[in-house]
């Protein structure tokens, strides 16, 4: 259990890594080739656009995560009333 939740947090942390990497990557690529082919110098432009999409990546994805954390507590904690629920039942069946 503890392994599987292990590597389900490793597997969100790489996505968030690729996702700014291949923004960044994807932009920067861009910007060489805008320049090379018109002659500007829109390479610093294209880079801060790279890292501006990577970071919005990164925090749908942590949106992302942090959604699906929420819903899991909320059904952990439906299953945990619905547990006192049913030993309070328990008791009051061994009471009668």
């Amino acid at each position: 259990m503890k392994q599987a939740h292990f590597l389900k947090n490793i597997t969100l942390i790489s996505q968030i890594g690729i996702s700014m990497l291949t923004a960044v990557g994807i932009c920067l690529a861009l910007g060489m080739w805008v320049d090379h082919k018109f002659g500007t110098n829109f390479l610093i432009w294209f880079l801060f656009l790279g890292v501006a999409s990577g970071y919005r990546s990164a925090y749908d994805v942590i949106k992302k995560i942090d959604g699906s954390i929420g819903q899991e507590s909320e059904s952990n904690s439906e299953v945990s009333e619905e547990m006192i629920q049913s030993e309070e039942d328990l008791e009051q069946n061994k009471d009668r």
